[in-house]
């Protein structure tokens, strides 16, 4: 998934913006301006891909799925699930289903997407590898 040039423009203009006006009141360095934009961008990739994720649940959640033991699960709740990401720690929220007839319970966006939550994500796995 890519940003758009136009919205990458509007996020590139908003972050000038807030420290245009940060510069008006006191001086940094630019030792000090590349640590607190590293800062700033990391603080967006975990808020964005936190709530991406709670989207994609959002956007693909039903009130039943098909169970392993082939009867149906219905839709229990939606819980939140931590995961590290190149970000840091990020939050995000997704359905929980329960299968009455075997007992099964799980997520479904963590089995499509292979989250393990309290874990690593794939793409920070490979970078620890």
């Amino acid at each position: 998934m890519k940003c758009s040039i136009e919205t990458l423009s509007k996020m590139t203009a908003l972050l000038v913006a807030d420290f245009e006006e940060q510069m008006k009141t006191s001086t940094s360095t630019s030792v000090e301006i590349e640590q607190g934009l590293r800062e700033t961008l990391q603080r967006i990739g975990q808020e964005s891909l936190g709530q991406l994720l709670t989207l994609k649940d959002e956007h693909n959640q039903t009130t039943q799925e098909a169970c392993s033991c082939s009867q149906s699960a219905r839709r229990i709740s939606r819980r939140e699930g931590k995961l590290l990401s190149v970000f840091g720690w990020i939050t995000y929220r997704r359905s929980y289903y329960g299968c009455a007839h075997c007992h099964r319970y799980w997520y479904v966006l963590d089995e499509e997407e292979n989250l393990r939550a309290g874990s690593a994500s794939a793409v920070m796995s490979r970078l620890l590898a």
